[in-house]
Formats: C-alpha cells, structure tokens, sequence
C-alpha cells in the first residue's frame, strides 16, 4: 500500500496547498510560510514512509520474491517523483526565503534518497509531469 502514500485524500490536500502557495506571488512572508508548514512536512515525510518501505522490499529480495513488487511501486510512482524533483526546490527556496530557520534537511535529502533509488527503473531519468498535478 505504499502508493497509497501518495494517492490518499491527505495527499491530494498537500498537493492542492502546496502547489498554491508555490504559484501565489502575494504568499510571501513568514506568516504564509509557517501556515503550510505542516503540510509541506507531511508531503516530505509521505516520501520518507515510502523509502522506509521499498528499502524493506529490496533487503527482502535474498529470500523473498519481493523484486516484482518493487518494480511495480517503481513504475507506479516514478511520476510522482518527477512532479516533485521539478517543483521541490523551488518550493523549499521559497520557505527558506521566508523561514531561514527551516530545519528540513534530513527529511528533504530522504526524497532525493529515494529519487536516486527509483530513478534505474525509468532509464535513469524520472517521467515529467504533464502540467499541475492537483
């Protein structure tokens, strides 16, 4: 269910907030930045929940027939990944403007952990995304 993560009502919300404040010019300050806080720490820990689980997958490969599923997870969230290695720095620039204090680095390195990890199942780049994904 690890793809869930990523196609639950909750994360459907994060996308929604997120990407808004991404492309709202006027949400500048540190006030708009702290009130979707939470949100950006769910999308990064959803990513890290994913990477705890896959890894688990691969570690299982020795004596359990787990590689078929790691594919499939690898091929159902490749765009996933795609759509946030283009908007999350941009995103995380645009809080760091706002919140220098933003202490975010261990879970933001997981995502790219876990975006080198899938990248091998796409030819070595990740899909794009079409357009906004909310």
């Amino acid at each position: 269910m690890l793809h869930q993560e990523l196609t639950n009502g909750e994360a459907a919300r994060c996308r929604l907030v997120l990407q808004a404040y991404l492309e709202d010019e006027t949400a500048d300050g540190e006030a708009a930045a702290r009130e979707i806080l939470t949100t950006y720490f769910s999308l990064l820990w959803t990513f890290e929940r994913i990477l705890a689980g896959r890894r688990s997958l691969v570690r299982q490969q020795p004596w359990a027939a787990t590689k078929p599923a790691v594919r499939l997870l690898d091929g159902m969230i490749g765009w996933h990944l795609g759509h946030w290695h283009e908007d999350l720095p941009s995103l995380r620039d645009k809080l760091r403007h706002n919140l220098p204090e933003l202490h975010d680095n261990y879970s933001y390195r997981s995502f790219y952990e876990l975006v080198e990890e899938v990248r091998p199942a796409h030819g070595g780049s990740l899909p794009p995304h079409r357009g906004t994904v909310c």
